[in-house]
């Protein structure tokens, strides 16, 4: 028995001082809800599961990219239903136009709700999401996982040949400072001399609407400062306002940039036929292309063009259809991984609240039960005393 090392105590201490420790991190991990709550509690775990972290975290990234393409193609395919419907009503109204009991100002009603229905669809085509257009020849690039894999978008392009053959808006041809207006009595026919612009304009086009011919400056008359138009010229040329029907388009030579838009006037009074017109600089005139159902020949044309659009909107919905549920399965597949990754975090990190309750009380236990012991061994020397007494 010695006095100046008490050998108990020292021992008890150090079970003290490990139950302590034990104590305090139970505390930690009870108090967090983390089972690595330092680095060293296990080194292996904590590389494991902030990959895992780090990977739920880039697929949490690409499911909501996932999800506003998703919307995108949503509002994508909400106005295409509007303008198949638009599309369908443009078709009666062609057909209805193809009816000899039908009045002029019948017809004249057809092609107001034919143009305003055009008008509607072009604007259409032109919408945005939030800034990208809805409707181009780019396809959009998303990533969709957390690899950062890269799914592109199919262009919805409705600005191809193919649907603005019938959704194409009226066109103002180039200024006619130079453009010569000649008339063929025996053919009965227009013909314009136009740039290659306005010949491109009218390729696509059944009809062309003449208007504010003949006028110098928004007036009936010749134009002052010589060589300009007579006034006879500037009457005959205010006879040939209206809309015609395009009958052929000729580019004059292969290498010159002048081109013709030949028009059928035989429904035109005999008064404009004469000799050829040059509208020199000055003449306020304006040249639009189009095509209307004013008249059954027209309507015709017209619903060949509507029912191929018609046709296009379906096939391009269809592949709407598809990419939707492209994006629909990959974001099941995101939530699903997702899942799976946190239920393998969890497995690493989270504490198991029953357990460590059971270890927090049974390290209470030793606590109070080695606070005791400390205290018995510290009176260990006192019996060494009473050998003296």
């Amino acid at each position: 028995m010695v006095l100046n090392t008490n050998i108990q105590a020292l021992k008890t201490s150090s079970f003290l001082s490990v139950n302590t420790a034990n104590l305090a991190k139970s505390l930690s991990r009870l108090s967090s809800g983390s089972k690595i709550v330092t680095p060293s509690d296990d080194a292996a775990g904590l590389a494991v599961s902030t990959r895992l972290a780090s990977q739920i975290a880039r697929n949490e990234v690409a499911y909501s990219n996932v999800t506003n393409a998703v919307s995108f193609t949503q509002t994508q395919e909400g106005l295409l239903a509007t303008i198949d419907k638009a599309l369908r009503r443009m078709a009666d109204l062609s057909i209805f136009s193809q009816d000899s009991t039908k009045s002029l100002s019948d017809l004249g009603l057809y092609s107001k709700e034919f143009g305003e229905l055009q008008e509607f669809i072009s604007k259409s085509i032109e919408q945005k999401f939030n800034g990208i257009n809805l409707f181009s020849s780019e396809s959009l690039s998303l990533a969709v996982n957390e690899d950062g894999s890269i799914y592109k978008l199919g262009a919805v392009n409705l600005t191809d040949i193919k649907y603005q053959n019938v959704l194409n808006k009226p066109e103002v041809f180039n200024s006619p400072s130079t453009m010569v207006v000649a008339t063929d009595s025996n053919a009965k026919t227009i013909t314009l001399t136009v740039s290659k612009e306005s010949y491109e304009n009218a390729i696509k086009s059944d009809s062309l609407t003449l208007s504010n011919l003949g006028l110098t400056n928004g007036v009936l008359g010749p134009i002052s400062g010589g060589g300009g138009l007579s006034s006879s010229d500037s009457v005959r040329l205010q006879l040939m306002n209206g809309t015609y029907t395009i009958k052929s388009t000729t580019p004059v030579s292969t290498s010159s940039t002048i081109y013709s838009v030949t028009l059928d006037a035989s429904g035109s009074p005999s008064s404009i036929y004469g000799s050829n017109v040059s509208l020199v600089s000055g003449t306020n005139a304006e040249f639009k292309t189009g095509f209307d159902i004013t008249t059954p020949e027209r309507a015709q044309s017209a619903l060949t063009r509507v029912k191929f659009a018609i046709d296009s909107i379906a096939q391009t919905r269809a592949s709407l259809g598809a990419v939707q549920s492209r994006l629909t399965m990959t974001n099941e597949q995101l939530r699903t991984t997702n899942e799976n990754l946190s239920a393998a975090t969890s497995r690493i990190t989270d504490t198991d609240v029953a357990d460590e309750s059971t270890s927090y009380a049974k390290l209470q236990i030793l606590i109070q039960s080695g606070t005791s012991m400390l205290a018995q061994a510290n009176k260990m020397p006192q019996y060494a005393l009473q050998l003296l007494q």
